[in-house]
């Protein structure tokens, strides 16, 4: 009988702990690197030119990537007009670099966005600020092969026209 209970117990905590451990799994976001895959490449370490009105904010929640706390905005995301603390104002010609390119599905909404990370350095402020922009939408309702559609940014005038194939984290 005591090596049944304890047989039961053992089992039980196995139990819990590998609930503990899927339920992580399942909730945690995964992040994938698309700096090497299209039409992320093209753009990594090579410095793009701004081709119209950009503004650098403060990030309003937490930036998916902690080195990166600035939000570059060009009227795709929240807004020229955002409620966001401003920090300068970017002339359209401005250089800016990329440096990295990933995927984040989140854990909860299991939707997945598309960051670019990057610098741009402001001759008024003469201050370099690294960033954060969202660029991709991907389109997979209705779809029997999602892909990547890269619309119209800050460095291009007019939309990416093909599809891109990249698989999500």
């Amino acid at each position: 009988m005591r090596k049944v209970i304890i047989g039961c117990a053992i089992a039980g905590i196995l139990g819990i702990g590998l609930f503990i451990l899927y339920v992580y799994m399942v909730l945690t976001p995964k992040t994938k690197d698309v700096s090497d895959v299209a039409p992320f490449a093209e753009l990594m370490n090579r410095p793009v030119k701004t081709v119209k009105r950009t503004i650098i904010f403060e990030h309003p929640i937490t930036a998916p990537n902690e080195n990166y706390p600035y939000v570059l905005e060009d009227g795709t995301i929240f807004g020229l007009q955002a409620n966001l603390k401003k920090i300068v104002d970017l002339p359209v010609g401005t250089t800016v670099t990329f440096d990295l390119a990933n995927f984040i599905t989140g854990g909860v909404s299991g939707t997945t966005a598309a960051y670019l990370y990057g610098t741009v350095f402001s001759e008024e402020k003469q201050q370099t600020y690294p960033f954060v922009y969202y660029w991709g939408d991907y389109r997979s309702l209705y779809e029997d092969r999602p892909y990547w559609f890269f619309g119209e940014t800050f460095w291009l005038e007019q939309p990416l026209e093909e599809k891109f194939f990249i698989e999500v984290p």
